[in-house]
């Protein structure tokens, strides 16, 4: 397949529990192709393989299988930490575009975190959610102390951004009552609320009835864009 100069694709795999398998395809303009070259990393005693990241085991991993556009996402972990990252495709002459976006339901606004031209968002907090845009097909590999324990307090009246601290229904979660709860499957919401609900994902939680969808995004899709 015909290339560019500069261009590269790199995958991570695990070949076993402690074997990391990482190849890497440079544009060659002489063929007018990628040639491939793979080399292998040892995780240490204390880490195992974990989507081509080696992870210590004495932590709790996630990992976020990301798609391109926006991932409703979270992570029910204290003292979070990135510890590795996987692109299908790094191109050597720009830099990815990530864009992290929070929602603030007491005063209804957006928080957004890129780069170092805008920090609204704040630290990562445990069970929040998030919404991630990414370019490209990613993995995110996190680890940190597993607090499945806490929930995110819900506004009334109002759209709550939450994740999950583990697998199940709403109201299991926050005790009983009514409670609308809305999916995003990448193209539009999806009504889940009396569905198990997954960990390291975000779901839009209205306490009661709306009367009003979840908090548009069509501007941030016009936004993310312009970095595509």
């Amino acid at each position: 397949a015909k290339c560019n100069d500069g261009e590269t694709v790199v995958s991570r795999s695990c070949l076993d529990d402690s074997t990391v398998d990482i190849s890497t395809s440079s544009c060659d303009s002489s063929t007018c192709g990628f040639q491939m070259i793979s080399a292998e990393i040892d995780c240490l005693s204390n880490e195992t393989c974990v989507a081509g990241i080696c992870v210590n085991n004495n932590l709790t991993n996630f990992v976020w299988e990301l798609n391109p556009g926006f991932n409703f996402v979270s992570l029910p972990l204290n003292t979070i930490n990135l510890v590795g990252m996987d692109f299908n495709v790094t191109n050597a002459t720009s830099e990815p575009q990530f864009i992290m976006f929070g929602y603030d339901s007491l005063d209804s606004k957006w928080l957004v975190g890129y780069s170092d031209l805008i920090e609204t968002i704040g630290d990562f907090e445990t069970s929040r959610g998030y919404i991630y845009y990414s370019p490209w097909n990613m993995s995110l590999v996190y680890e940190g102390e597993l607090n499945d324990s806490y929930t995110v307090p819900l506004v009334a009246d109002k759209w709550n951004l939450v994740g999950m601290p583990f697998n199940d229904s709403i109201d299991n979660i926050y005790g009983a009552g009514t409670y609308t709860v809305y999916q995003w499957d990448g193209f539009d919401y999806m009504d889940v609320s009396g569905a198990t609900l997954g960990t390291g994902k975000s779901y839009w939680v209205y306490p009661g009835v709306p009367d009003l969808a979840p908090p548009s995004f069509s501007f941030w899709g016009w936004l993310t864009g312009l970095f595509s």
